[in-house]
């Protein structure tokens, strides 16, 4: 059940069995460099009774910020390291792929239509014809000029 709940653009949900996280306040779009968030991690539990919830903000390409958030979330909601570690690994990837997926359908939103673009295109285009079909003609041309001189 490890999947990025994106559907609140201002609080998106990762959970896995042991934790729940929330991204509050989204993705920044423009800075691909980092991938700063603020964080609210939630450890599950069977009565689901909310036992601790850690607020952080951290840049998750940053690796000291994520080795201290993972020390943090070990002592503070008891969970093993390497579950965290992993967990927040997985929020990487995912927030990062969804990064990439939200500045795809920015780009083409911001395509403007240009009509001298699409004439230049159309213009080679023709042009390309002309060639093509003058060539043939030629060599039609040409071929009958040979069945001319094989008969005469």
């Amino acid at each position: 059940m490890n999947n990025l709940n994106t559907e609140n653009p201002n609080n998106y949900l990762y959970e896995t069995k042991d934790i729940e996280l929330h991204i509050l306040g989204g993705l920044q779009l423009n800075k691909l460099e980092s991938l700063r968030v603020t964080l609210s991690i939630e450890k599950l539990t069977k009565t689901k009774a909310v036992l601790n919830i850690l607020h952080q903000s951290i840049d998750l390409h940053n690796d000291n910020q994520v080795e201290k958030l993972v020390r943090k979330c070990a002592e503070r909601l008891e969970i093993g390291t390497f579950v965290i570690r992993k967990t927040l690994q997985e929020l990487t990837k995912a927030l990062e792929n969804h990064r990439f997926l939200l500045n795809e359908k920015s780009n083409e939103l911001q395509k403007p239509f240009s009509l001298a673009r699409h004439l230049r295109t159309l213009a080679r285009f023709f042009k390309a014809c002309l060639i093509f079909f003058s060539i043939c003609n030629a060599f039609t041309i040409i071929q009958m000029y040979v069945l001319y001189l094989k008969n005469n």
